[in-house]
């Protein structure tokens, strides 16, 4: 045994050998080496340690048992010793059993140990890994999609057809980093089933109509868990102790999950080539939610991205741990790919005839499946296990740790509420569907109109007589005086939509406006229609103003602007401070995200210093309607520094005095005040 095995395990295997039975396998005899570098258990007959090397859990281990016989325990008492060896694992967890790994000794300050759930977790299935091409990608989780869901494929050119519009739409066929999301797959293939009514067959509607209802499940079900572009890449967290708890969702959903995820990971360890050492291992207990007899006996699912990742995935360091309490209905793809099986107590009827016959059992050795014994008061677990490098299978005795299953969700926001934090630093927000196809859209137009002008400018010259070369040329008429067009109007609200906190003399320069009276009457002009309203913002003593314009519904309406989501809360005025914050923050090398949530109360800018760890909560107060009511549910929500903002020092005294009114030294010892025009970069004072 190593030397680094728990205490607690030492006293479990000094009972072994204590109120042994005949027993009907043939054991290993002291000359038969068993042993490995992770422990398993001993052996009941001559107390020999039982284990396999790392390179052996490459290999695959299947653990099998009925309720209750103690499966889970199995893979703490492994996992606790692998992480002891530095390979890390990726826990698919069901039932929220493996958060309480923060309870085993030294193991609540491993800061690479992250528990995710599907709230806290963002992951985009359309987004394939780096180096994997999107066609590619594409398939592979339309594979997964419809084995997941129950789809067969008779339809799937169908979902072919519309995620290659999406790509092509997002521009990722021609190397766009920007991809859609499965919200936006849902919002299309709604929009295009819609307008293409009657120009498929029955069939194939049907097929659309299921997929929109498994697609919709998943964006009520896993609405923040998706709602991505770039999410925690798996990539980037499997040098670490991952925790996924998916409790709670619909059996679809975690299958889903589970392999959408499982085929991201095989797809990145095939880039990166072969390996002999073992580099990580994924684990999850109710392993049909993946290898499914049931589909497996239907041709269409039997094979695909999650048969390549059990049969192929550990030439590529990859090793799965994995566990079901009803083997009978694991498909052969899992049972026929593994190293090493282990047999707990199981139930009896179809469960022992499975086991049986993998594990190569007579019928006194199968009877004795539902003898084995299962002892919490004991720290004892009695297996059957069979592996290659000893010819019979034969019955150990596993001990694991203490069951302290007291990890509360409070004790996992505490664990995770900074390594959330810095994974998000990464994160790709998502733009809609309906976004990038007006933006598509108004591209097309202006091109169209751009067009029309050219071909009537070449007409109108082809019709004039040449004039004599003694005749002077004609005033060019000036700008100002032609009539604006629509599509100018709506260039201008599109602009506006695009970039809604850019001052009015920087937009018309972009514009490429080089009259400023032409500007003036395109902004009257739509102003006067309704289309759109001038927004000042004071910035406060020797900052001067900045021109904003929002556009109204009549605007939208007028230039096919489906929505406008400015990322914020309240009005313009206050989503311009907040953007100028986090700008702010960020240029010095902070973290900053706009409507940032602390303990379950939302903060209008959260800011994280990523070398000194400090966070504050920043509160942009305009007026002091809401000051108290903020500050009262800020401190509730646990924050330790909240930084409230105002538009000028009177106001700030203001506040002051009626925090002081209102709370106590100790809370207010949290707050401190700040003036909204000291956070106006210095290249922006002159704007006006």
């Amino acid at each position: 045994m190593s030397d680094d095995i728990d205490k607690t395990l030492k006293e479990a295997l000094g009972k072994f050998t204590q109120g042994l039975s005949q027993f009907p396998f043939q054991q290993p005899s002291m000359f038969e080496n068993v042993d490995g570098e992770i422990l398993l258990g001993m052996d009941v007959q001559n107390g020999m340690n039982a284990g396999l090397e790392l390179k052996e859990i490459k290999e695959h281990m299947l653990i099998t048992g009925r309720t209750g016989a103690g499966k889970t325990s199995v893979i703490y008492h492994l996992l606790i010793q692998l992480i002891k060896k530095g390979i890390p694992f990726w826990a698919f967890d069901y039932k929220n059993d493996y958060r309480h790994l923060l309870n085993f000794g030294g193991f609540s300050n491993v800061k690479d140990f992250y528990i995710f759930n599907q709230s806290t977790f963002r992951f985009n299935p359309l987004r394939p890994p780096e180096g994997v091409k999107p066609q590619l990608w594409m398939q592979i989780f339309i594979s997964v999609f419809g084995f997941s869901y129950y789809i067969l494929s008779g339809g799937s050119n169908l979902l072919v057809e519309e995620i290659t519009r999406l790509y092509d739409d997002y521009g990722v066929f021609k190397g766009s980093d920007k991809y859609p999301s499965v919200h936006d797959l849902y919002d299309s293939l709604d929009q295009h089933r819609k307008k293409a009514k009657g120009k498929y067959s029955m069939s194939e509607q049907e097929f659309m109509g299921r997929c929109l209802n498994r697609l919709g499940g998943l964006k009520i079900s896993l609405k923040d868990f998706l709602d991505c572009d770039k999410g925690f890449l798996p990539e980037k967290l499997l040098d670490s102790n991952v925790v996924l708890e998916l409790q709670g969702l619909i059996n679809d959903h975690e299958t889903f999950v589970t392999n959408i995820i499982l085929a991201y990971i095989y797809q990145y360890r095939f880039l990166q080539g072969e390996t002999n050492e073992l580099k990580h291992t994924v684990v999850f207990d109710e392993a049909k939610k993946v290898f499914s007899r049931k589909k497996e006996f239907t041709e269409e699912f039997s094979s695909g991205p999650i048969v390549l990742f059990a049969s192929q995935v550990r030439a590529f360091g990859e090793g799965l741990i994995v566990a079901d309490q009803i083997p009978s209905e694991l498909g052969k793809c899992i049972r026929n790919n593994v190293y090493t099986m282990i047999s707990l107590s199981q139930s009896g009827g179809d469960s022992v005839t499975t086991v049986s016959s993998d594990l190569m059992l007579n019928p006194e050795q199968a009877a004795y499946t539902q003898q084995l014994i299962t002892s919490y008061e004991e720290k004892i677990i009695e297996g059957i296990v069979k592996f290659p490098k000893y010819a019979y299978p034969f019955i150990i005795r596993i001990p694991f740790p203490e069951s302290n299953k007291t990890v509360t969700e409070s004790h996992v926001n505490t664990h995770m509420q900074q390594r959330w934090q810095s994974l998000a630093m990464d994160l790709k927000l998502r733009t809609p569907v309906e976004y990038i196809r007006a933006e598509k859209k108004a591209e097309e137009d202006r091109k169209k109109e751009a067009e029309k002008l050219k071909q009537a400018a070449e007409r109108r010259a082809a019709k004039q007589p040449e004039k004599p070369k003694e005749a002077p040329k004609p005033e060019e008429p000036r700008a100002e005086e032609k009539p604006v067009s629509g599509n100018e109007l709506i260039r201008f609200l599109t602009h506006v939509k695009d970039k809604p906190f850019m001052d009015v003399t920087e937009r018309y320069k972009e514009l490429g406006y080089t009259s400023t009276a032409v500007a003036n009457k395109i902004q009257n002009e739509l102003i006067g229609k309704g289309f759109m309203e001038k927004v000042v913002v004071n910035r406060g003593y020797k900052k001067g103003n900045i021109t904003l314009f929002q556009i109204t519904p009549k605007g939208m309406e007028f230039a096919r602007i489906d929505k406008i989501d400015i990322p914020g809360k309240g009005g313009l005025e206050h989503k311009y401070w907040q953007h100028t914050i986090k700008e702010y923050y960020e240029k010095r090398g902070w973290y900053a995200v706009i409507e940032q949530c602390f303990g379950g109360k939302n903060v209008d800018v959260g800011i994280y210093n990523k070398q000194t760890g400090e966070q504050s909560a920043i509160e942009i107060e305009l007026t002091n309607q809401n000051l108290i009511e903020n500050l009262e549910k800020d401190t509730a929500a646990g924050m330790h520094k909240i930084i409230i903002c105002t538009r000028s020092e009177e106001k700030k005294k203001a506040y002051e005095e009626m925090l002081h009114k209102a709370f106590d030294d100790e809370t207010l010892k949290k707050v401190s005040f700040e003036v909204l025009g000291n956070f106006i970069p210095v290249q922006k004072q002159n704007q006006s």
